[in-house]
């Protein structure tokens, strides 16, 4: 006789065993272990064989103790909202933790927590079972059920029903729930259904695609604590995406095989981590050139499009056909190369619904299963999280007045919003926003102003996306590539190192898990840290780095950074895209200390105990080298033209040029070695030698670009972003002491008279958000001026989350009257701020945010315990109504006194003369 065989194991705290099972397979798969049988698992022996219920070991066990939740808030008629969710290792039953979850349901209502399933037949045999821990009574375990014979006609996909079928929980202390008896459950609910929705309702041929853990509401939060989810009978095999849906399919359309173009594009296999481009009507040879992977199009491609994105490589990300079109003629086979369904924005509640009815029908008439559709959540991204599949998480940080930490922070909260489990894109931008470069323009006279990002700019932007775990890179440009000036061309070659630098790391973005950062011994600068099996990729984080384009020097001196958990037989190398070179490296307290004599702007650290891994790496360095190495040649060259430019606008007598010009005598210097050492094809020491001419010009740069602009911001005057424009802000500075102030057009900004106020125009605005209290009044609380000033308030309904929550939006804002100006004219926008204490939930504080500038140009108070003056110098490039804005974009109080908006005309020449305007325009 064959005898039983049993296998104890686990992965993620998960175990299976087996005995005398045959027909059965075993998968691990997302950390669960999922059991695969025929209808009959059969044993054998020598009377023969035998059937046996599938039902003696569960199919699936999982211990919830993973790294991500699983379980998923499911959509009800009531609002239920969950203000926790996280792995629990301290409160469990089995394995190495639970999942908590704490949630606000109203008395009398549940909230549905859902687990994915793959599609498991309503059979006699099929149980669920799992722990639960509640702090009150009624918690119950239920099925989604999907009935592929009865079509629901407002979807079109086929009916679902949530079957309960079990006791209720007692509460106050650990107990299994049970689903069983499921037929018959499905039986009575289905007689049920049909009362209300007709004959249709065919229970027949009903699999399961969801277990729902039913958690009670009450007068206070519920605490739920879940673990070890099994489920007994028979299972289909997973999908190779492990977010499942659980929202069934049309058989009709699962029965279809896809087209021949659609087989054959689906062949290639799609990028992991895409890197796209938003295209303005580039050759696409050119951007597959420069290594972008993706284009993304803000309209369907024509099929001539279409066929030669797939000629060279690129897939696409455009919207899909709208939904009269979808309900007519379906998805074309030519568009099989689309990657993914951009749905636009989500800008208000209205367009959830819509939104709601669009995917579904995508989901109907697509016949790629693994084609996801994407939304930019301007509003309610954790409703947007359970409308797409992707969200991209997207805004203006480049030349604000945002710093790097403030733009991690953004992400980070954004990414606490999203629904535990849905991927993130990240968009990057290339160049500056076109209404800052049209501000830039008018106030400098130079039309047509071409601003890319530096490299290094790029590399701190990608840096923070990649601090919240990003699965795909969404590069914005608001103009060709394919033009010939010399700005556009600077930012090709920026963007093709870019992607060489994104080509070196991609293993470790595709298959590699974050863990907890390294410090180093400088406080400015950390590293994120990512594995890939064996192997730790450090990627550095200078955060003293501006959005600007000017930065700071880099840390001087011999650096520094212990890595925890890395083996102690792992080698140590520093990365750059010139080639790898060994780092001494030591076993200390809390990991493994790695020390460098320099870094480089891109440099990054692997530490590896696995020889194949570093041989990958050193291949694909020799393989790009050549191409970096003058790619970083020809940006520092740039760099030097571009210094030497703003150098010579230095006055020989100042102090400053004497420091500036020896500076720029090393950086050529640097750069004739750097062309011997391309010429001998010893590309590591050429791209060393490049970056150092970064390194040498960034301290004169900063040092000259300090001095001159003496701390103002982006965002009073727009003409800091760059050495480029510090000659015309220098001059604009000079033009505009001592200018002749008009009067105050803005009325009532004294806010004195809360009837004068909404009589001229001020206006209230709001956005109901849940768990916070707005408010708007006129404050005789120590105002700058006068009996009154503005006061905005917003703070959480439970006093005790004001510390640990994350506000979406602003919740509370007012706008002003329009004022009218005409083309030419010159505005400077002032008044005064107090916040007491820092806002809380929020980067942004409060923001003064004028029309002209928008929110990318828009000031930012967190904390001014007394008054503080804030000022914003404006050129109207067009005939407009101009109005102000003062959002409160988190948790605390702000006041605002004494706001004006004057028109002025500058004692030289107008910026309105300057572009030709007659001098008139810019004058009251």
């Amino acid at each position: 006789m064959r005898r039983p065989w049993r296998h104890f194991g686990t992965q993620s705290g998960t175990h299976f065993s087996v005995s005398g099972c045959r027909n059965a397979l075993l998968l691990l798969y997302g950390g669960v272990v999922w059991q695969l049988l025929t209808p009959f698992a059969v044993a054998e022996d020598t009377r023969g064989i035998f059937p046996q219920p599938a039902t003696t070991h569960p199919a699936l066990a999982d211990n919830l103790d993973g790294g991500q939740p699983r379980l998923r808030a499911l959509e009800n008629k009531v609002h239920s909202r969950i203000v926790q969710h996280n792995i629990d290792r301290q409160n469990f039953r089995f394995g190495k933790g639970a999942e908590h979850i704490r949630l606000h349901s109203p008395p009398g209502h549940s909230a549905p927590l859902a687990y994915a399933l793959p599609k498991a037949p309503v059979i006699r045999e099929f149980r669920g079972n799992v722990w639960v821990l509640c702090n009150r009574p009624g918690v119950q375990l239920a099925a989604t059920v999907v009935l592929p014979r009865s079509v629901d006609p407002s979807t079109g996909l086929p009916h679902q029903l949530l079957v309960r079928a079990g006791a209720m929980g007692n509460g106050g202390n650990w107990e299994q729930l049970t689903l069983t008896s499921l037929p018959e459950a499905l039986a009575n609910m289905a007689r049920v259904a049909r009362a209300q929705h007709g004959k249709s309702i065919d229970e027949r041929e009903a699999y399961v695609t969801q277990l729902v853990v039913l958690t009670p509401g009450g007068v206070g939060p519920t605490e739920l604590f879940v673990d070890r989810l099994e489920v007994f009978g028979v299972l289909a095999l997973p999908q190779s995406n492990p977010n499942l849906n659980g929202t069934g399919e049309n058989p009709q359309l699962a029965s279809r095989s896809g087209s021949s173009t659609q087989q054959q594009f689906l062949k290639r296999a799609a990028p992991k981590v895409p890197r796209i481009i938003r295209w303005q009507g580039e050759p696409f040879e050119l951007l597959a050139e420069l290594g972008f992977q993706a284009i993304g199009m803000s309209r369907l491609p024509s099929p001539l499009e279409l066929q030669r994105a797939q000629q060279v490589g690129l897939s696409v990300v455009c919207p899909p056909p709208s939904a009269r079109e979808l309900s007519e003629s379906g998805i074309a086979e030519e568009l099989a190369s689309v990657l993914t369904w951009d749905l636009g924005e989500l800008l208000s509640a209205d367009d959830l619904e819509q939104t709601a009815r669009w995917q579904q029908l995508i989901k109907r008439y697509d016949e790629n299963p693994n084609r996801r559709t994407l939304l930019v959540p301007r509003l309610y991204t954790r409703e947007a999280s359970r409308l797409a599949d992707l969200l991209l998480l997207d805004r203006s940080a480049l030349g604000t007045s945002l710093t790097l930490r403030d733009y991690a922070t953004w992400l980070s909260h954004q990414s606490r919003l999203v629904r535990p489990g849905t991927p993130i894109w990240t968009r990057i931008e290339t160049e500056l926003n076109p209404r800052q470069t049209l501000q830039m323009s008018a106030l400098s006279g130079k039309p047509n102003m071409s601003l890319p990002a530096s490299y290094p700019q790029l590399s701190t932007l990608i840096s923070a996306s990649l601090g919240v775990k990003t699965s795909g890179l969404y590069f914005e440009s608001h103009s060709s590539l394919a033009k010939p000036d010399p700005g556009t061309r600077r930012r090709a070659q920026i963007l093709e190192l870019t992607n060489l630098r994104l080509g070196l790391i991609e293993p470790w973005l595709a298959s590699g898990k974050l863990l907890a950062s390294a410090r180093s011994n400088h406080s400015k600068l950390s590293a994120l840290v990512m594995q890939a099996e064996r192997t730790h990729l450090l990627i550095p984080i200078r955060w003293e780095n501006s959005l600007l384009s000017v930065t700071a020097a880099q840390p001087s001196g011999p650096l520094s950074f212990v890595v925890p958990g890395a083996a102690e037989s792992s080698e140590a190398y520093l990365l750059t895209l010139g080639g790898p070179q060994r780092l001494r490296h030591q076993r200390v307290t809390g990991g493994v200390r790695i020390s460098l004599d320099r870094l480089p702007l891109d440099g990054m650290v692997m530490l590896t105990d696995d020889p194949q891994a570093f041989s990958q790496v050193a291949r694909y360095l020799r393989q790009c080298a050549p191409r970096a190495a003058r790619l970083r040649r020809d940006l520092g060259s740039t760099k030097i033209v571009k210094s030497s430019a703003a150098y010579a606008a230095v006055p020989s007598s100042s102090e400053i040029h004497k420091e500036l010009q020896p500076t720029l005598d090393r950086a050529r210097q640097m750069l004739a070695a750097c062309d011997q050492s391309l010429a001998n094809r010893d590309f590591d020491q050429a791209y060393q030698q490049a970056d150092q001419i970064e390194q040498i010009l960034a301290a004169s740069d900063f040092l000259l670009w300090s001095q001159t602009t003496g701390g103002r911001s982006v965002a009073e005057n727009p003409l800091v972003f760059n050495l480029d424009s510090l000659p015309d802000f220098a001059k604009s500075e000079s033009q505009f002491a001592n200018f002749q102030a008009g009067e105050n057009l803005l009325g009532q900004g004294g806010f004195e008279n809360l009837s004068e106020l909404l009589h001229s125009g001020w206006r209230h605005r709001q956005l109901p958000l849940d768990g916070i209290a707005t408010s708007v009044s006129l404050s005789p609380d120590a105002p700058h001026s006068g009996s009154f000033c503005l006061e905005l308030q917003a703070h959480p309904r439970i006093p005790e989350e004001s510390t640990d929550v994350v506000v979406p939006a602003s919740p509370v804002w007012i706008v002003s009257p329009t004022v009218k100006v005409k083309a030419g004219d010159v505005l400077e926008i002032s008044g005064q701020v107090r916040v007491p204490e820092e806002i809380l939930g929020s980067v942004d504080g409060l923001q003064i945010i004028d029309s002209l500038g928008g929110p990318e140009l828009a000031v930012r108070i967190k904390q001014a315990p007394s008054w503080q003056p804030f000022r914003m110098l404006r050129a109207a490039p067009s005939d407009a109504d101009v109005s102000l804005t003062i959002a409160l974009s988190g948790l605390g109080t702000a006041l605002v006194d004494d706001v004006a908006i004057r028109v002025f005309r500058p004692n030289s020449a107008s910026v309105a003369n300057r572009n030709g305007q007659p001098a008139q325009a810019a004058a009251r």
